[in-house]
């Protein structure tokens, strides 16, 4: 018997936990539409950030992504920058290019300040907020 898609994703992410894999965990729920159980385990893995760029760039839940921004603190550069790309993220939806352009310029000055081990991912929300 074949499985579905669902059923592998499923089985997916139950590898996935036994091995520790949170991001693909992550990856696997969000195929599912499943964004409010992936929004917990990137909470309970500290990475508040990824909640509110995932409401904004996979789920298209603007309101939900805006609440996320408010209610995490922003402690470095790293923070600034991740609240920047996603408001400029919410804001595209909506036809604004100016506020994308600005938050582009600013990682691009502020990019070499940026610890190594969040490069990728600021680099990676710049390129999709600049489409």
């Amino acid at each position: 018997m074949m499985n579905t898609r669902d059923e592998l994703l499923r089985k997916a992410i139950d590898c996935y936990e036994q091995a520790g894999q949170i991001d693909d965990m992550c990856r696997c729920l969000k195929a599912l539409g499943e964004y409010s159980q992936a929004a917990v385990l990137y909470e309970q893995n500290n990475e508040p950030w990824q909640v509110a760029w995932m409401y904004a760039q996979e789920a298209n839940l603007f309101y939900q992504a805006r609440y996320r921004v408010q209610q995490t603190p922003v402690n470095d550069l790293a923070d600034e920058l991740s609240r920047d790309l996603t408001l400029a993220r919410c804001e595209a939806q909506i036809g604004s290019k100016s506020q994308a352009s600005l938050t582009i310029s600013k990682v691009i000055e502020q990019f070499p300040k940026l610890p190594f081990i969040h490069r990728q991912r600021i680099e990676e929300w710049a390129v999709l907020v600049a489409q």
